[in-house]
């Protein structure tokens, strides 16, 4: 799954893996030798670059989601979603929201 992304991501910015090693700092033996060799033992920091140059998340480089970025939300656009905005919250509030948060999360993760 891994090649098959690095393809379409290659085609959609119609860059060659050589240009992805200049611009992404990664050597081309190392891009090319996923080809070549295999990326069973590929780096972490490897694969955050990649990641980074083509603005995805590393489960969706390796295949393990389809979604290519989650953008986490700061405190403030949540309250802004759950009240309608954040001057309406009281730090109160704000704590059960996220007590409650923590009690569902650990409800569903058993």
């Amino acid at each position: 799954m891994f090649l098959e992304r690095l393809d379409m991501l290659l085609a959609e910015k119609k860059i060659r893996k050589s240009t992805l090693s200049r611009e992404s700092g990664i050597p081309y033996t190392t891009i090319d030798g996923f080809y070549k060799k295999g990326y069973e033992n590929i780096k972490l920091s490897t694969l955050q670059k990649l990641a980074d140059y083509f603005d995805v998340s590393v489960d969706f480089l390796v295949g393990k989601t389809d979604v290519r970025k989650v953008t986490v939300a700061n405190d403030n656009d949540v309250k802004v979603a759950l009240f309608g905005g954040d001057d309406v919250v009281t730090d109160e509030m704000w704590n059960e929201v996220k007590k409650f948060a923590e009690y569902v999360k650990l409800r569903y993760s058993k």
